[in-house]
């Protein structure tokens, strides 16, 4: 049903997303004529095989947008396909993050998306050399080791999704340079150590989800300086002491939940800056008044006064 397509030399885009699982062989007959174009989505297809088997017939030069997501492919991407701004191979059947090897001649690549694989390994420091990445998706994997502090190099981030993987150590110092970072999830995964003060230079995040970790100490004062914050979840981990008093200029939250860490102290001036709004009971009978509306505030297993 494909053969119809090697007529059309000046196509730029092509879009085969859900169209009844083609085989790689009638999409590679497909390509072969295609020589103009710049953007392809073959999601959502059933597709089997090797990636590399796949593109093989796909002209090296101008393609930027490759969305193959949700198929059944594996193996590696082909190092000529230089122009690559936006690849999406969520969904598929990569076990590998030799991947991230095969993809190093990209270094135009804007938006990469490997979330919802089988992916095993861990992150290599050569990640750090995608100096246009916007957009990073390694999440629901199976990554292991620590966060590269080369990933601090990424600084035009705007969102970084590795949760629900398997990473440990600490988070970064060289976070901080992620000064355009809208959105963090590092959640579900076995992170240790305390929150780095360098968190502050994240100063247009919006949300920051660090649940489900092992985090201890305490938060840092430095968390003050997020003002464009408007979701922070650092629940079920091991952090203590008292909330920062800057936390009290975070106009913009509507979600917080820090909820089963071993957080007390006081909190009644903590958000004193509006009248008082709403009352809260919390776990062990403790009780506190909240200045200001908060949709979302979880604060259970924690202890103020």
């Amino acid at each position: 049903m494909l053969r119809w397509l090697s007529n059309a030399t000046s196509l730029e885009y092509l879009g085969l997303s859900r169209c009844g699982s083609p085989t790689i062989e009638s999409v590679q007959i497909a390509l072969g004529a295609l020589s103009n174009l710049k953007g392809l989505d073959l999601s959502f297809n059933s597709l089997e095989g090797e990636i590399l088997e796949l593109l093989n017939n796909v002209s090296s030069r101008g393609l930027k947008h490759l969305d193959l997501s949700w198929n059944q492919l594996s193996g590696d991407i082909p190092g000529s396909l230089r122009d690559l701004e936006y690849l999406d191979l969520s969904g598929n059947s990569i076990v590998t993050l030799h991947i991230l090897a095969s993809l190093g001649n990209l270094t135009n690549l804007q938006h990469l998306d490997l979330g919802g694989n089988s992916i095993s390994g861990e992150i290599p420091p050569t990640v750090g050399n995608f100096v246009q990445l916007e957009f990073l998706y390694l999440s629901y994997n199976d990554i292991i080791g620590k966060i590269p502090q080369s990933i601090g190099n990424l600084t035009n981030l705007i969102i970084l999704d590795l949760s629900h993987n398997n990473i440990v150590g600490c988070i970064p110092e060289t976070f901080g340079a992620l000064i355009h970072m809208k959105l963090l999830f590092l959640d579900d995964n076995q992170i240790s150590g305390e929150i780095p003060s360098t968190i502050g230079g994240l100063q247009n995040l919006h949300l920051l989800c660090l649940q489900g970790n092992s985090i201890t100490g305490q938060i840092p004062d430095t968390i003050g300086r997020l003002h464009s914050l408007k979701s922070l979840d650092i629940s079920n981990n091991n952090l203590s002491g008292s909330l920062p008093k800057t936390m009290g200029g975070l106009c913009n939250l509507t979600r917080i939940d820090l909820s089963q860490n071993n957080i007390g102290g006081e909190l009644t001036n903590l958000f004193d800056a509006q009248s008082f709004t709403r009352h809260y009971s919390f776990k062990y009978g403790s009780s506190i008044s909240i200045t200001r509306s908060i949709p979302l505030l979880k604060l259970s297993s924690s202890v103020f006064r």
